[in-house]
């Protein structure tokens, strides 16, 4: 099991993708 920040910030980027700019 290997849950990293890192890890936990790809999946919310994958969900809720960064356009606001």
């Amino acid at each position: 099991m290997k849950n990293t920040i890192y890890d936990l910030y790809i999946q919310y980027q994958m969900q809720t993708p960064l356009r606001a700019t």
